[in-house]
């Protein structure tokens, strides 16, 4: 080929989350003699977008593309359109809405179109229903990339053959983390007392995401830690419920909402564990950024978590809605600094190990140019080996 391989990108987001922060690496780390990539993302309306302008900050050419109506005949059309007309070769979509318009518009254009699949939250009737539909899409797509191998099985469950179904966890660029260390500065921005052991969850206010679990934790906690200060990140409409809970609770002077942050250093500079209380979940970064930042956690087995986790090692795995459970990994970790420390040089290791995002992205390459030349992809080597080791 005589030009870059183009490659267009669709998402559909406003801030920058754990598939946001996939794309924008793969950017980064993308042989850009190679490939060329192109962001496209639906029109939104005038709300600030934090995932597009990190995008612009780049150098990630980014496109808008108005999606109107609940068919949204019209913006397939501009898609289709789109892809003709910048002669792309290989079309990726990474969540629902944007699979519902990269699988006809794909099909109009003739071009190749890997879906990206990040899991799915199935807490009402609707999202069950969104779900099957969703399901159904992804068969439609040449290649779908799943982030753990559980969400592997759950997609060949659903009909796709396991030669389309390719493995590439999520990882992380090291380059952004550097070598932890214990952090009284970033206590005093989060207005936590210093000497308070801090345990924090991060991620969506949502049920799937177990909060409640997290304060019933953080209740049982303060009964042996006293001082044990909680740090609840993230924006969700859960918010005032938990807020309510925690006054029930009586923590309120023990537990802070932050919200959505974007200086998650700061919030990891000031973590001694983190909690992850999920009752779902597909690959969840936010298990790599602590454990970049040298943080243990103590997690649910639940979705590709026992993939990053290895109990004992660099945290502990129990069983999801298991509080107790979870309150004794915590105190564990809290009441011997030593393990604590062993295990956080641990889980700093299994990102290096483990989840080198040069390395995803590599593979990634291998997927494109077995695509464009007609190769088996489930037979393409790369870096660490297979596509879908």
């Amino acid at each position: 080929m005589d030009r870059p391989l183009q490659v267009l990108y669709l998402r559909d987001t406003t801030f920058v989350c754990g598939p946001g922060k996939t794309i924008l690496n793969t950017f980064r780390t993308l042989d850009t003699s190679r490939y060329a990539l192109t962001l496209v993302v639906p029109e939104t309306g005038p709300a600030p977008n934090t995932f597009v302008e990190r995008a612009d900050a780049l150098g990630i050419p980014v496109l808008r593309i108005e999606a109107d109506g609940v068919a949204k005949v019209g913006a397939v059309r501009r898609l289709a359109r789109l892809l003709r007309e910048r002669r792309i070769d290989i079309v990726q979509s990474h969540d629902f809405l944007t699979r519902r318009l990269t699988v006809p518009a794909a099909a109009l254009a003739g071009v190749p179109h890997v879906t990206s699949v990040h899991g799915w939250i199935a807490n009402t009737r609707k999202e069950l229903i969104s779900r099957r539909i969703d399901q159904a899409l992804i068969r439609r797509a040449r290649h779908a990339i799943v982030v753990s191998g559980r969400l592997r099985q759950q997609v060949e469950q659903a009909g796709m053959s396991a030669a389309r179904v390719l493995l590439l966890r999520n990882a992380l660029l090291l380059d952004d983390y550097p070598e932890p260390g214990d952090s009284p500065e970033a206590r005093r921005k989060l207005g936590v007392p210093i000497d308070s052991p801090v345990i924090s969850i991060v991620g969506r206010l949502s049920p799937e995401k177990g909060h409640q679990l997290f304060l019933e934790m953080a209740r049982r906690i303060v009964e042996h830690v006293p001082n044990a200060c909680f740090l609840i990140v993230g924006h969700g409409p859960l918010r005032s419920r938990l807020e309510a809970e925690t006054k029930t609770l009586g923590l309120q002077q023990r537990v802070f909402f932050l919200g959505h942050r974007t200086d998650m250093h700061v919030v990891y500079g000031a973590t001694d564990v983190l909690a992850l209380c999920s009752f779902t979940e597909g690959l969840p970064n936010v298990v790599l950024e602590a454990f970049a930042h040298g943080r243990p956690a103590v997690v649910t087995r639940v979705g590709g978590v026992p993939e990053v986790v290895t109990d004992g090692v660099d945290g502990f795995i129990v069983e999801p809605g298991h509080v107790d459970a979870l309150a004794q990994g915590v105190l564990a970790l809290l009441t011997d600094r030593e393990m604590a420390r062993t295990m956080g040089a641990a889980a700093r290791a299994t990102v290096a190990a483990r989840f080198d995002f040069r390395r995803r992205t590599r593979r990634l390459e291998s997927l494109y140019d077995a695509i464009v030349s007609g190769r088996p992809a489930t037979q393409e080597s790369a870096d660490t080996g297979t596509i879908d080791e």
